[in-house]
């Protein structure tokens, strides 16, 4: 295994939308994975593709030298990354009917669902707030029979639940090719059989429509992709979206509504929020 660069970026704002609007324009860089702390985002990606004239040129052409203060550069030498999970990473149970854990934790043959999922840098493992709304938003619902998207899917969590609650064709969407990587291996983890996990932007899917559409990404994605989302969504369709903050739910409502999604509920927790969306005539 290659060892891995950190970058540490430290950003002049601690906005919370503003960390988010500069994390939005970093994942096209390259990252594999972020971690967040206020006011400081750190990526991380293989060494020997990182190049820092081509990262000072990238920050200067999306104009982010401005709301930056620094960055620094941190190699990660070689670990044995299984034995770092193990002793850090602990299974999420999500009420009595499903669990999330890795493939080094015993089955739990008590849990209707239960979920093996790989992490690795992947986005998707029910230890973030929106992941874990999502699912338990999911576990509420009748999957029998229904078509599902699953858009910007990193590890493929929500679209196995879907298949194991009895949804019958299921796209999974990431234009990320280490998520799509991750995704396919959960997958096969899960011995999930209809689910069709394809990388690249929703504009691929043109010729698809779906029952419900599941979307746990960023802000800025959703309302970029708004419209792309509901005209792939049929008449009296459901999607679930998450991936911001509690204060941002006017703005999403009005880019839905706009887009004929009209707001069934929402939750929220620790600020971070989820809402279910139907759409109409």
């Amino acid at each position: 295994m290659a060892p891995y660069l950190e970058i540490d970026i430290t950003l002049i704002s601690r906005q919370e939308e503003e960390q988010e609007y500069v994390l939005a324009l970093l994942a096209d860089f390259g990252f594999d994975g972020f971690r967040e702390e206020e006011g400081r985002i750190i990526g991380y990606m293989p060494a020997e593709t990182f190049r820092s004239e081509a990262f000072e040129s990238f920050l200067i052409r999306h104009g982010l030298k401005e709301k930056i203060k620094r960055f620094k550069t941190l190699t990660i030498p070689v670990r044995n990354w299984n034995s770092i999970w193990e002793k850090g990473y602990s299974p999420v149970q999500i009420g009595k009917k499903c669990v999330i854990r890795a493939p080094f934790h015993h089955p739990r043959k008590d849990i209707k669902h239960d979920l093996v999922i790989s992490p690795k840098m992947s986005f998707g493992t029910a230890h973030h707030e929106t992941t874990r709304m999502m699912l338990e938003s999911i576990l509420e619902r009748e999957w029998s029979g229904q078509e599902v998207l699953d858009f910007g899917c990193g590890t493929g969590v929500l679209a196995i639940l879907t298949e194991k609650m009895g949804a019958r064709n299921i796209f999974a969407l990431d234009n990320d090719p280490w998520a799509y990587s991750n995704a396919l291996e959960n997958i096969a983890l899960n011995n999930c059989r209809n689910i069709r996990i394809t990388q690249g932007e929703i504009g691929i899917l043109e010729e698809h429509s779906f029952d419900a559409i599941l979307g746990n990404i960023n802000l800025n994605v959703l309302l970029k992709e708004m419209h792309n989302l509901s005209a792939r969504l049929r008449k009296e369709g459901i999607a679930i979206l998450s991936g911001f903050y509690e204060k941002d739910l006017q703005t999403l409502n009005e880019s839905a509504g706009k887009n004929k999604l009209s707001l069934l509920e929402n939750q929220s927790m620790n600020n971070w929020s989820v809402a279910v969306y139907r759409k109409g005539d």
